[in-house]
């Protein structure tokens, strides 16, 4: 993860640096964009236990409550990444959980959204629509050494993206005729089509492997594995019906989820079906739209 200094650059490339306490007064203007909170969830799994626990969960959107707080993203250092809404458009922030601050990396008349730092570790990354309607991902230095530029070609519009192997990306592409899921190749535009139904959710795990959502129905859902080497495509399990369209990748490579209410793993290779772990601490659980692992022991949950 990059050092302070380079956040500091990129955040002043990308016209303003601000830095707050989240317990001061939240920000003053109404949000026009669905409301949606993050909170931080911070469980005991011990590394080959069966027995998992919650411990503490955490309000993170003290900065904009009654807000826009989505598309969460762990850093390497333990830090948030999140999309949030002031007015029509939307902002990427850096959040530190751990002592209550935040760095708001972009403020500008566009919207900004699906932030991550690039496998180099030398890029800030994220899908900008643009005032034209352009929608592509867009690369920033860490470094400062530039403002950016956008990375991914006019042809596509991008709804979201994961980084795969430097600089091959999954792309979930909007287009008139159908959403599509494409696995490419910047260096030879090459592009492989992994499924013309895609869900939004895309993740790897530790050997670099895709994972992704096909939808077969409104209640039928699978988790299917992307090798980006081989090229093969395997699948995992199907997601619970009615619950979270969302999953993530905990540690151990574990599959996470949520279902009535619940956190739900899944093993593959080992597990036979999705297992009930513990009640999400939180008085509405049913409306859980998005998780986040860090990889250890804390989930980012967004509630609607």
């Amino acid at each position: 993860m990059p050092n302070s200094t380079s956040l500091v650059k990129i955040i002043l490339g990308l016209l303003i640096l601000s830095v707050f306490q989240l317990l001061v007064a939240p920000i003053s203007l109404k949000s026009q964009l669905p409301e949606s909170q993050a909170w931080l969830l911070k469980f005991d799994h011990s590394p080959g236990s069966e027995k998992w626990q919650s411990q503490k969960i955490s309000f993170l959107s003290n900065f904009n409550p009654g807000g826009y707080n989505n598309q969460p993203k762990f850093t390497a250092d333990g830090s948030l990444l999140l999309s949030f809404g002031i007015g029509e458009t939307t902002d990427i922030i850096l959040l530190h959980p751990q002592d209550g601050i935040f760095e708001r990396l972009t403020q500008t008349t566009e919207s900004e959204f699906s932030p991550a730092i690039h496998p180099s570790n030398k890029y800030l990354s994220f899908v900008r629509l643009e005032n034209d309607g352009v929608q592509r991902v867009w690369k920033v230095p860490l470094d400062g050494s530039s403002y950016g530029s956008p990375f991914t070609p006019l042809k596509y519009t991008v709804g979201y993206y994961q980084w795969l192997q430097s600089e091959k990306l999954a792309l979930f592409l909007l287009e008139e005729e159908g959403n599509r899921l494409i696995a490419w190749d910047p260096v030879t535009n090459e592009e492989t089509l992994l499924t013309d139904r895609p869900g939004r959710c895309l993740d790897v795990d530790s050997e670099g492997n895709l994972y992704y959502t096909v939808i077969q129905s409104q209640t039928v859902r699978h988790i299917h594995q992307f090798n980006p080497i081989s090229g093969e495509t395997t699948r995992v399990v199907r997601m619970i019906p009615d619950g979270s369209e969302d999953f993530c990748l905990g540690p151990d490579d574990i599959l996470i989820t949520s279902a009535d209410g619940m956190i739900m793993s899944y093993k593959p290779g080992k597990d036979a079906y999705w297992i009930p772990r513990f009640s999400i601490p939180l008085e509405d659980r049913s409306r859980i739209s998005r998780i986040a692992s860090d990889k250890n022991d804390r989930l980012c949950i967004i509630s609607k």
